[in-house]
C-alpha cells in the first residue's frame, strides 16, 4: 500500500553542524551488505567497517549523500578519492508502533505499508537523529532541543560471532522521548564537502 502523508517522517542531523544538499557523510564505522548496516565490535567495544567472513554478495563501506529533500541516498565510494556512485535507494527506518526492524535502504517507499515508512533525514556531518514531525528540535526529549541517543540498537548477527546488525527499535525511542531512557545512537559521520558524484542505479 501506498502510505499516506502522515506515515511520512524524517531523520535529522544533531551535532557540530549542518550541511548544505549535495554533501557525502563518511560512516566510517559502518559497512552496507545486501540492504543492511553492519560493523564488527571491537576489543575496545567500538564498532569497525569490517565483515569478516560474513556471505554478503554486495558490500562496501557506508556513505550516504544528503539529499536536497534532506533523505540520505546510498553511496559506494569508487577507487578514485572523493568519487562516489550515487544510487537510488535511500536510508529507511520503520518507526510503526512497535516496531523493532533492522535499518534498510529502499528506492521506492510507495511498496512499503502504510504506518509503518519513514524516509530517513539527516545532514552531513554528525549523529542521525529520527524525528516524527521533521524538526530537529522533536527529535529530542519532550522537545526540550538536547541531543541524546535515540531507537538505534546494534544486534549480533547468528553465526557470526562479533558482527552486528543495526536495527531500529521504535519502544527504546519513545521512551527516550518519555526521558524514561538514554538511548543509543548509530555512528558520527564525517562530511565531504567537496565530492565527485556518479549517477547509479540499485547496489
Amino acid at each position: 500500500m501506498k502510505p499516506s502523508a502522515t506515515t511520512v517522517s524524517s531523520a535529522l542531523l544533531g551535532g557540530a553542524a549542518f550541511a548544505s544538499a549535495g554533501t557525502v557523510g563518511n560512516c566510517i564505522s559502518l559497512s552496507y551488505a545486501d540492504g543492511g548496516i553492519y560493523c564488527r565490535e571491537s576489543v575496545r567495544g567500538g564498532c569497525l567497517a569490517d565483515l569478516g567472513d560474513f556471505p554478503a554478495k554486495k558490500s562496501f563501506r557506508l556513505n550516504v549523500l544528503w539529499a536536497d529533500d534532506m533523505s540520505l541516498h546510498l553511496l559506494e565510494q569508487t577507487g578514485t578519492s572523493r568519487t562516489y556512485i550515487q544510487y537510488q535507494d535511500k536510508l529507511y527506518l520503520d518507526t510503526s508502533p512497535g516496531a523493532f526492524q533492522p535499518l534498510s535502504f529502499t528506492a521506492d517507499n510507495n511498496t512499503l505499508a502504510s504506518g509503518e515508512t519513514s524516509w530517513a533525514w539527516t545532514g552531513a556531518e554528525g549523529f542521525i537523529l529520527w524525528s516524527p514531525t521533521g524538526r530537529l528540535r522533536d527529535s529530542t526529549p519532550r522537545g526540550d532541543g538536547s541531543i541524546t541517543g535515540q531507537g538505534f540498537e546494534l544486534v549480533e548477527v547468528e553465526g557470526y560471532p562479533g558482527l552486528k546488525q543495526a536495527y531500529w527499535n521504535q519502544t527504546l525511542w519513545e521512551e527516550v522521548w518519555a526521558g524514561r531512557e538514554q538511548g543509543k545512537f548509530l555512528s558520527i559521520c564525517y562530511g565531504d564537502y567537496k565530492p565527485k558524484i556518479i549517477q547509479g542505479d540499485r547496489p
